[in-house]
């Protein structure tokens, strides 16, 4: 157990480190992440889902269904409270935090 523990921190350590020392730019590259950055904000201030969609010229005031609002919120949050570097931050502990989840449970089932 405790070897399992020590090769779980040691495998969130690394990719944590990894993702902020070498994908701070491609953390960002995905356009859709500032659309749910934006959508998000917009939900904060004014306390209710995102019912059509705000921003595509044709598709203005369309019926929208707002699939990923907790996301969403948590990202705008991220972001309200410390920018771009928040939103790295937070990508970064959540993709670790799941490989390290699974290095944890391949091996707990004997699968070095």
């Amino acid at each position: 157990m405790r070897r399992e523990l020590l090769v779980t921190t040691l495998a969130f350590l690394a990719l944590w480190l990894g993702l902020m020392v070498f994908g701070r730019s491609a953390l960002l590259k995905d356009p859709g992440c500032f659309w749910h950055v934006a959508v998000g904000q917009r939900m904060l201030d004014t306390g209710r889902l995102v019912r059509e969609d705000p921003f595509s010229f044709p598709r203005d005031g369309h019926p929208w269904v707002p699939h990923q609002w907790l996301a969403e919120l948590g990202m705008a949050a991220a972001h309200g409270a410390g920018g771009l570097d928040a939103l790295v931050l937070l990508a970064a502990v959540v993709l670790a935090a799941t490989y390290a989840g699974v290095t944890r449970r391949l091996l707990r089932d004997g699968l070095h």
